[in-house]
């Protein structure tokens, strides 16, 4: 018997993106709405962080610190860490993987 095995791409592909899960973090928090508002080419504000690391004038590690701060702030946490932003965005795995990705999964995996 032949071993088997699936590669994915998590980062937008299998999960949803860190800028869909901004957008339904702004459905699950009133607080964060108005972050939620400027998440990339995604929201309904324009979004100058994003076109600034477009731009190459910020990291995308300096554009989610920036998130983070900005959503820590509006939900009264102010000095978290952005390990705990990321768990907000991510939650339960449930949430993010899309369910495409979980029926490929078992029908190449045979599960």
């Amino acid at each position: 018997m032949s071993e088997r095995g699936l590669l994915l791409d998590l980062g937008g592909t299998a999960f949803g993106s860190g800028l869909e899960r901004l957008a339904v973090l702004g459905e699950r928090e009133p607080a964060a709405r108005s972050v939620a508002e400027r998440c990339g080419p995604l929201g309904p504000q324009p979004d100058p962080l994003w076109d600034a690391m477009l731009r190459g004038e910020i990291t995308e590690r300096a554009y989610w610190q920036a998130r983070s701060a900005e959503v820590g702030a509006a939900l009264g946490r102010p000095d978290w860490p952005i390990t705990a932003f990321m768990h907000l965005l991510y939650g339960l795995v449930e949430d993010v993987v899309r369910p495409e990705v979980f029926e490929r999964a078992r029908k190449e995996l045979g599960l």
